[in-house]
């Protein structure tokens, strides 16, 4: 539609016709033409709008996830074997939870860093973390990771001693072990603690809270069901959070080695448990302080 004001009058073209109409319906017309213009426009800009932050917000996922999969492990070993691992789905990687580990260090992060918004300050938030966290050799060899890791049997002693082999201390063992608020273990793991404790047929652990072992007992027969998997956080099994050290206090851990953080009388593990369980936030700081101590402490051949 076109049109055209001559002496109080204009002209509408419509098809191959030409109508003449006073000046108040030829403004009507314009008028309702710019309206229908504007409307178009914006719902061209609302539709770029949209297409841009859903392409923004995919790119984030992207970057995050690939994030998650360089920092997933608590502890890496020298020759790429390691341990202490997150939680994970069967294709590998873990899904991301609003309280994961996704999140962890957004929420320790210092106050001067950019608010979100756009994507250089997206990637500047997980710079630091991507540059200082994992590190994999070329090689991987079973029998130092069996050497190395903490086993669920192992004392206090044993414990603090294979963190020190690596320059970490009391502070980063439980904080560290604190990435059992999420994940699983096999019965195979925990089952001489259910049914067996020191060598005794029928005896278990008189660290572990009675309703609790009765409910690790049911999920873990005796002689049966080793590969079935239970929470090592039975309060919030998907949930980075502190309910494993409130665990604890309840002696309600899952794993040996983890119950003797806070059930060793006098070691001072016991009060960074009473720390942590009493404060989200100072476990937060701790654990992503104790992994980029871990991360830089490790020396890796060839790199």
């Amino acid at each position: 539609m076109s049109e055209r004001f001559r002496s109080g009058t204009c002209r509408v073209r419509r098809g191959s016709s030409v109508h003449l109409l006073d000046h108040a319906k030829c403004s009507g017309i314009r008028e309702a033409s710019k309206t229908l213009q504007e409307s178009s426009e914006s719902d061209a800009k609302r539709r770029r709008r949209k297409i841009s932050l859903e392409r923004r917000e995919r790119d984030k996922e992207a970057r995050v996830s690939q994030i998650e999969r360089d920092s997933t492990l608590v502890l890496c070993l020298k020759g790429g074997d390691c341990g202490f691992g997150f939680s994970q789905t069967p294709n590998g990687l873990r899904v991301p939870r609003p309280n994961s580990f996704r999140n962890l260090h957004e929420r320790v992060k210092p106050k001067s860093q950019p608010k979100e918004g756009t994507r250089d300050n997206e990637t500047q938030r997980f710079r630091v973390i991507r540059k200082r966290m994992r590190r994999d050799g070329r090689t991987a060899n079973r029998g130092d990771a069996v050497a190395a890791l903490p086993l669920g049997p192992d004392s206090m002693e044993i414990l603090t001693s294979k963190f020190s082999v690596h320059n970490l201390d009391t502070t980063d063992l439980v904080a560290l072990s604190g990435a059992h608020t999420f994940g699983r273990v096999q019965c195979g793991v925990i089952t001489n603690r259910l049914h067996n404790f020191t060598g005794n047929n029928g005896q278990s652990d008189p660290s572990i809270e009675p309703k609790f072992l009765r409910t690790l007992r049911r999920k873990c027969l005796q002689g049966r069901s080793l590969t079935a998997r239970v929470n090592l956080d039975p309060t919030s099994p998907d949930s980075f959070d502190n309910d494993y050290f409130k665990n604890l206090q309840n002696n309600r851990g899952v794993i040996e080695s983890d119950q003797i953080l806070f059930s060793s009388k006098g070691a001072p593990t016991v009060s960074l448990v009473n720390r942590f369980a009493k404060s989200q936030r100072k476990f937060y700081k701790a654990f992503a302080k104790s992994m980029i101590k871990m991360g830089k402490s490790i020396s890796i051949d060839g790199f």
